[in-house]
């Protein structure tokens, strides 16, 4: 691509994300998939939370908390960054550890 184009398929691809997220099939809504969504958050949650307390991820909690910006969202476990600081650090507390790797199977 060329300095200064613009890719028009880029906001073609996140108006579909947003259209296919915010659906009201309700496939999306049905009671098995709903419990399954809620298991896997509440599980990233704990993950994250277990991981506060380990060395591996205190270096990224700190690096998203000293590149500052405004106070935009919470680091699980506590302090306010800038969003996309919070993604990389959340994301870094729920990976961590490597304990979500549970398996939901269908009765």
């Amino acid at each position: 691509m060329m300095a200064g184009s613009v890719r028009t398929d880029a906001s073609s691809s996140i108006e579909k994300l947003a259209a296919w997220t915010l659906s009201r099939d309700p496939a999306y809504r049905a009671d098995l998939v709903l419990r399954q969504a809620k298991l896997l958050v509440l599980d990233s949650i704990g993950c994250a939370f277990a991981a506060l307390e380990a060395a591996e991820a205190d270096e990224v909690v700190q690096l998203a908390t000293e590149l500052g910006g405004p106070s935009e969202a919470t680091i699980i476990g506590g302090g306010k960054v800038s969003v996309l600081n919070a993604i990389l650090a959340n994301g870094a507390l729920v990976r961590v550890l490597d304990l979500n790797d549970i398996m939901f199977m269908q009765r």
